[in-house]
């Protein structure tokens, strides 16, 4: 049952990525299919077919894994959809190419890096793991405080994924805010040291 309330949690969590993606993508849908003609993989045209794809099909990404229906078709979806993303990405950093990631649209301004492939990683191995349960929606809430619980539990998840795969910027600002707090006022420090 463990497993279950994981993979719930899981689910949950990539349901939320999706809902966030698609979100942003549908804010400015201009913009985002100019972002992924950018990454010059597809002649433009199809390209921007390619993006008008992605977003209805992240939004039923979205909606198939929050609220539990069809998850045996999204989880599925969502392996293929993220190795592809992983795919253009990599293309992208072995061509040395400084660009925007467009992963969220017009919600993030992240660049193409190899976070960015690491982050993908961590999605479809969530996404492998929930599928490994069967590929159905799991169903181990006996409560809406169990939906609550399971949700608090996704959320935490995500917060956590984005402090480990920022915590580069967060040593560098703990190192910065360190150097400052240890002068003392008044002190000069010398040249030698």
């Amino acid at each position: 049952m463990r497993l279950d309330a994981a993979r719930l949690v899981l689910q949950l969590a990539l349901g939320g990525v999706f809902l966030v993606s698609s979100a942003g993508k549908a804010r400015s849908p201009l913009a985002f299919l100019r972002g992924v003609a950018e990454y010059e993989i597809l002649p433009v045209p199809v390209a921007y077919a390619f993006g008008a794809v992605l977003i209805p099909a992240e939004a039923f990404l979205a909606l198939a894994l929050l609220i539990g229906l069809a998850v045996g078709v999204a989880l599925p979806l969502a392996v293929v959809l993220l190795l592809v993303f992983g795919a253009a990405v990599a293309i992208n950093l072995r061509r040395h190419r400084d660009m925007r990631c467009h992963c969220y649209g017009s919600l993030g301004e992240d660049r193409l890096s190899a976070r960015s492939l690491v982050q993908l990683a961590i999605l479809i191995g969530a996404a492998l793991f929930v599928w490994s349960g069967g590929g159905g929606s799991v169903r181990v809430l006996a409560s809406p405080g169990d939906a609550l619980v399971a949700l608090a539990w996704a959320l935490a998840c995500l917060v956590a994924g984005l402090w480990l795969l920022h915590a580069d910027e967060l040593v560098r600002l703990f190192r910065k805010v360190c150097k400052t707090c240890s002068r003392r006022p008044g002190t000069v420090r010398s040249l030698t040291s």
